[in-house]
C-alpha cells in the first residue's frame, strides 16, 4: 500500500460579500428595479458577491394574482436582469430566492447562484414551507402554492 501525495491547495482568494436587505414589491420589475440600485452600491462599495433576500422578485399573497405573473425559469425577466447584472458588474450574485412556474398549479421557491459571466452555477429548491398563523389574524401558507 502506497502513502497518497500530499495536495497542493491554492491560497483561498479573499473576497468581499454584501447582503441587500429591500421590501419586495408586487412587481417583480419593481422589486428588481430596487435590488439592482442596492447591488450597485454594494458593488460600488467594494462587495464581490452580494446576496439577495429570499422572494427577491415579489410577495402576492392572491394565488391567482401571483399566478399571472409568474414566469418558468427560462423567461423570468428577474433572473434574466440579475444575470445580465452579474455579468456588467463582474460579480457573483446570490438571489435568495424567486418565485417562478414550476407547473401551471405549482410555484417553485427557487435560489440561484449566478457566477461573473452571468452563468447559473447552483440552483436550489426550497423544500420546508413557510406556514404561519400570526396573532393579529394573518395567515401565510407558502404550501398552497
Amino acid at each position: 500500500m502506497s502513502a497518497a501525495a500530499p495536495v497542493e491547495r491554492e491560497a483561498p482568494t479573499p473576497f468581499t460579500a454584501a447582503m441587500i436587505q429591500m421590501r419586495t414589491s408586487l412587481s417583480p420589475e419593481q422589486s428588481f428595479e430596487q435590488a439592482a440600485t442596492l447591488i450597485r452600491k454594494a458593488t460600488a462599495d467594494g462587495a464581490d458577491y452580494v446576496q439577495t433576500p429570499e422572494m427577491s422578485n415579489l410577495m402576492q399573497e392572491n394565488r391567482h394574482a401571483l399566478f399571472t405573473l409568474l414566469q418558468d425559469e427560462e423567461n423570468d425577466r428577474s433572473l434574466a436582469g440579475y444575470r445580465e447584472l452579474a455579468r456588467e458588474l463582474k460579480i457573483f450574485v446570490h438571489v435568495g430566492s424567486l418565485a417562478v412556474r414550476a407547473t401551471a398549479e405549482r410555484a417553485a421557491n427557487r435560489s440561484f447562484l449566478i457566477d461573473r459571466s452571468g452563468d447559473i452555477v447552483a440552483r436550489y429548491d426550497k423544500i420546508h414551507m413557510f406556514d404561519v398563523d400570526l396573532g393579529n389574524g394573518e395567515t401565510y401558507r407558502e404550501s398552497a402554492n
